[in-house]
């Protein structure tokens, strides 16, 4: 997905995600990233409970996690879930400003992200 359609399907409420490249081939490591409507109490209280004491009531902010799984599981086509996953990082960015450096920190650049379907994103 090019920059531009990546960052419209995150303005549009739209998961994405990556797998990162050149990681540990046992360890196969994704970024996703969750756009949060802060207007929503659920999202509100997401961010609240990442230890951000004071919350927007407007506008978008997103989550990004990154986490490694066990080659051999995404192989087995294994169910996968929050126990597998290891070296996780989670960041909540309320720019897109801010998203683009987290994600650049976590080894991803926009025009990678993608549906999770396309991405093979195992959560």
């Amino acid at each position: 997905m090019d920059e531009n359609a990546a960052l419209n399907a995150l303005r549009n409420g739209k998961h994405l995600a990556a797998e990162v490249t050149g990681c540990e081939t046992s360890l196969p490591t994704f970024v996703g990233v969750y756009p949060l409507d802060l207007s929503t109490k659920r999202s509100r209280e997401f961010v609240f409970n990442h230890g951000i004491e004071i919350v927007p009531k407007l506008g978008t902010a997103y989550h990004i996690r990154r986490f490694s799984v066990n080659r051999e599981l995404l192989e087995n086509d294994v169910w996968i879930g929050e126990s597998e996953l290891q070296d996780k990082a989670s960041t909540i960015a309320f720019s897109e400003a801010e998203l683009f450096k987290v994600i650049d920190e976590y080894g991803v650049v926009l025009g990678a992200l993608d549906i999770p379907a396309n991405s093979e994103y195992p959560i």
